[in-house]
């Protein structure tokens, strides 16, 4: 047992050429390496070789086997030269061991002396020792040989079996050989190193087991010297080799972990300075922090560049030294959480500025402790933009108040806090009397500032617990919190209706709206926020039904007559697809020759269990429900039938008058169909009349006035139905391609009603006629209102007085009777 020399001797030892030889054959060796002589290091070498010569000196004797100390003595020469390393203790491991304790029990003194000579003349050559080591080698080897020596034949004294005493003879020379050696190892590297004394004990220590194996075997000298003389040593070779084997077998085991793990730390080193790469190189700030005390131990340029931190400020810190307060997530922390986590904070820059981040962690060990690499990611912008698509989805784009959807989820939450206090809220329906019309006359960028004006005013009037919505077009909600009943709702809707009478401004004109609202109550008779709209709904279709501009609380029987209009719907339809549905006819009489000259067609509907359904009922469901364009059809398919029929029996040369919804204008088909009826029915365009109201007329939309030009180069007859009532303006007249103006009713029926309406009809007169226009009044019912309008100029009438509504067959009979009585006339 030796030591493995790698501190170097001042004056290198050179070998003669043989042993040049041997380390050539060897391969490389390493360095010769330097020592500090230190005086306790030269006093402690002195010492040990000073006891060395006086123990040598006093017991050496006469040889009595030279052959055998030769040859053990060159096998341990020889193995000394390649001793073995065992993992990464400091100490080699051979057979020589083995050998020196064999000599050391067999031949004495001189034994001892020839070995020592030997494996300090190996030791020397392998590692270039100088002459200092040398000397304490082999001071070092003659101590631990003699004190074999003397511990074997001390043992042999004791009384027992000679077998068993022998044997531990053997095992106390190899436990005296191995105490003495590494004592004095140890206390030779202690002093060179300056190293504590424990930590080379501990290293001794692992080859323990070895020198009490040795010491054992070392007993087989004693048998085969006796038995076998001088060649005894020879035959002991054996066993001696396989122990030898054995150390190198494991010797290699442990050089090829020992390199494993080497590659496993360069792997390591390799990992470290890949992972530094890309820390430094990342783009997003990225720190390491400490998982026992959450400092931050490494930070990356961009974490610097962003926060305005130096990397020393980041260094002193804890991340949570910059994160905004935000409740769990500020106490964050991310040693304790899985391997990777990802969650949203907020962090505050140097300048006070703060940012929303994505923080994701990552569980790591960096410079061999454990730790946490946290990366964030500024979203800064990605949430600005969530929250605008968010309040878009939720907000009206014009007049920026809730949406149907959030005015929706406001009411289910109302319900709940309603269930929960029994508090009644409430919730109003508006809907914009005469916006439409306000929209196509004036356009709908006017239309746009009128809506955002009407927002804005309905805000004024509200609470700040109070929601306000648009639903589109010109319908609004208001959601009323904690009312006291329906009449709080009631008055506050009364409100709204006089703050929206008041004139707007838009464009530079006045414009004038009303405003019919619906009342819902919110109580535990309603489980939904569609059942709170549809209820609204109904009551402000009931306030449009009383006249506009009010309001008007929801009761139970609105429901019940809603699923009626449901089913009279329903019927509706059904009449129309089948036919069941029917035409009558009032005459237009010339005022000049007291003559029928036209009819209007007007549609009844006769119903199986309701009877006559009036028009002002059923045209308006029929139009909301999208039945207008087939009745429409429907009503010109028929009168033309009637015409053509009449015309063969006798009583042609009439026109027929029928009113189509303003919606058929704006279809570019209609000029095609209306021209395909009166091919198919071998009319004149001129036997057709239609009938428009002033909104289609003055509309300035390009395709309605299209159709109507269209219409009246054809020949068809165009004619504006009760007119006076509507907003129609002398510049839009002008542009009319039109035949006719009939007045209206309220017109005629205060003409001798002492409201002096006769002034305003004798200029609807005249204006008409001066735009070229033939003039009929509407709703003659006294021979008084006749004579007026004589006198007046009117063209032409339709009334009571004159006939009432009826069937083709009486028109006919009409028509034949007139004739013949002018026939019999003349």
């Amino acid at each position: 047992m030796h030591p493995v020399q790698k501190d170097g001797a001042a004056a290198p030892f050179r070998p003669p050429w043989l042993m040049g030889a041997l380390l050539r054959l060897m391969g490389p060796q390493p360095p010769p390496s330097r020592v500090t002589f230190t005086p306790p290091l030269v006093t402690y070498v002195a010492a040990v070789a000073t006891v060395a010569a006086l123990l040598t000196g006093r017991w050496m004797t006469a040889p009595t086997d030279v052959v055998g100390v030769t040859l053990v003595s060159a096998a341990i020469l020889a193995m000394s030269l390649t001793s073995t390393q065992i993992g990464s203790v400091r100490m080699s491991v051979s057979a020589t061991s083995f050998l020196h304790l064999g000599l050391a029990i067999t031949s004495g003194p001189f034994g001892v002396l020839a070995a020592s000579l030997a494996e300090a003349a190996a030791v020397a050559v392998r590692f270039r020792s100088g002459w200092f080591r040398s000397v304490f080698n082999l001071s070092n080897s003659l101590v631990c040989g003699l004190a074999a020596w003397a511990a074997y034949h001390a043992l042999l004294t004791l009384g027992g079996p000679v077998p068993v005493r022998t044997a531990l003879a053997g095992v106390g020379a190899g436990a005296a050989h191995y105490v003495i050696n590494y004592g004095l190892i140890t206390g030779v590297l202690t002093l060179a190193t300056g190293r504590h004394f424990l930590d080379h004990v501990r290293a001794a220590l692992s080859a323990a087991p070895y020198h009490l194996m040795y010491g054992y075997a070392a007993v087989s000298f004693v048998v085969l010297r006796d038995d076998f003389g001088p060649w005894g040593f020879t035959f002991a070779l054996a066993p001696v080799a396989a122990l030898q084997i054995n150390l190198i077998i494991l010797a290699r085991r442990s050089a090829a972990h020992e390199r494993e793990r080497a590659a496993q730390n360069e792997a390591l080193r390799t990992s470290e300075r890949s992972f530094r790469v890309l820390f430094e190189s990342n783009p997003h700030p990225m720190w390491v922090v400490d998982a026992t005390s959450l400092r931050i131990i490494a930070v990356n340029d961009a974490a610097v560049a962003e926060y305005g931190y130096s990397s020393e400020e980041f260094l002193d810190s804890r991340l949570a030294d910059i994160t905004e307060s935000t409740g769990v997530e500020h106490g964050w922390n991310p040693a304790s959480e899985p391997d990777v986590r990802r969650l949203l904070q907020r962090h505050r820059l140097r300048g006070g500025n703060v940012i929303d981040v994505e923080v994701s962690s990552h569980a790591t060990e960096f410079e061999g402790r454990r730790a946490v690499l946290v990366l964030a990611q500024d979203i800064t912008e990605r949430i600005r933009l969530e929250e605008q698509l968010r309040d878009q989805a939720l907000h009206d784009p014009l007049t920026r108040l809730a949406n149907r959807l959030l005015l929706q989820d406001r009411i289910e939450h109302a319900l709940v806090r309603q269930r929960r206090s029994a508090n009644p809220f409430a919730l109003l329906l508006l809907d914009l009397d005469n916006f439409k019309t306000v929209n196509d006359s004036l356009g709908h960028a006017a239309g746009d500032h009128l809506l955002v004006a009407v927002a804005g005013r309905l805000k004024s009037c509200l609470r700040g617990s109070d929601s306000a919505a648009r639903l589109g077009g010109d319908e609004f909600a208001i959601l009323l919190e904690e009312v006291t009943g329906p009449e709080h709702a009631a008055s506050v809707a009364e409100r709204l209706v006089e703050a929206l009478r008041m004139p707007f401004t838009v464009e530079q004109r006045e414009i004038f709206l009303g405003v019919s609202i619906g009342v819902a109550m919110g109580d535990s008779t309603r489980q939904s926020a569609d059942e709170m709209l549809r209820d609204a709904d109904l009551a402000m279709y009931a306030a449009k039904a009383q006249g506009r501009s009010r309001h008007v609380v929801f009761s139970p029987r609105m429901r019940e007559a809603a699923l009626d209009r449901v089913a009279l719907e329903h019927d509706l339809r059904r009449s129309v697809n089948a036919g069941d549905l029917h035409l009558v006819y009032q005459p237009q009489i010339d005022l000049e020759t007291d003559e029928t000259v036209g009819v209007e067609a007007l549609v009844r509907w006769r119903h199986p269990v309701h009877g006559n359904v009036p028009p002002d009922r059923f045209i308006p469901l029929a139009e909301e429900a999208g039945l207008i364009g087939a009745l429409d059809a429907w009503v010109l398919e028929t009168a033309c039938a009637q015409i053509k029929a009449w015309r063969e029996a006798g009583a042609g040369g009439l026109h027929v008058a029928v009113n189509l919804s303003g919606s058929e204008f704006e279809d570019g088909a209609l000029v095609d169909r209306i021209a395909d009826v009166l091919e198919r029915h071998r009319l004149a365009p001129s036997d057709l009349e239609l009938e428009i109201t002033e909104r289609v007329a003055v509309q300035q939309e390009r395709s309605a006035r299209e159709t109507l030009d269209r219409l009246r180069a054809m020949g068809v007859r165009i004619a504006i139905d009760d007119f006076g009532t509507g907003y129609s303006m002398l510049a839009s007249l002008r542009q009319f391609p039109g035949d006719k103006l009939k007045v209206d009713k309220s017109f005629v029926q205060e003409i001798v009603d002492g409201q002096d309406r006769a002034p305003l009809v004798a200029a609807i007169v005249a204006m008409g006629h001066g735009l070229g226009l033939e003039v009929i009044a509407e709703g003659v019912e006294t021979e008084e209102q006749l004579i007026a309008l004589r006198r007046l100029g009117c063209d032409g009438a339709q009334g009571y007085l004159l006939g009432r509504p009826t069937e083709a067959r009486e028109i006919e009979e009409r028509v034949l009777a007139e004739r013949a009585a002018v026939r019999a006339a003349v």
